[in-house]
């Protein structure tokens, strides 16, 4: 059995309001809700975008826009970056694509931590 790794998979990892747990005998992954009638399960890996977007931003390599971002807790970040990139143009594809690859690589780093198989099936961006 493998885990698949889709656009909901990587929906699930960057949530915000709700945990999810990998279910190793179905493989499947379920909210904090469903885990606890299970044994064998594991945390599935949670990632804060506040994280992502930190990342993003170091990414750049932009000295200057590092500093603009460089004193903020994270609740002054994840506002501060909707201003500087949402543009609904070139900036903001440039972070979705970032988002979508940093949260996939961190799925499958997760994956092969714990030895669990997967197949990727993200639908075309």
């Amino acid at each position: 059995m493998q885990l698949t790794i889709c656009d909901d998979t990587l929906l699930k990892a960057e949530s915000n309001d709700t945990l999810f747990f990998f279910d190793y005998s179905t493989f499947a992954l379920v909210d904090s809700a469903e885990s606890r009638d299970s044994s064998g399960i594991i945390p599935f890996v949670h990632i804060p975008q506040v994280r992502v977007m930190r990342a993003y931003v170091h990414s750049l390599n932009n000295r200057s826009t590092e500093n603009r971002f460089r004193d903020l807790d994270d609740r002054e970040y994840l506002q501060y970056f909707w201003k500087v990139f949402d543009d609904d143009g070139w900036q903001s594809e440039c972070w979705l694509t970032f988002e979508r690859q940093y949260c996939l690589d961190a799925v499958i780093r997760w994956c092969e931590e714990n030895g669990i198989g997967y197949r990727i099936m993200l639908s075309p961006k």
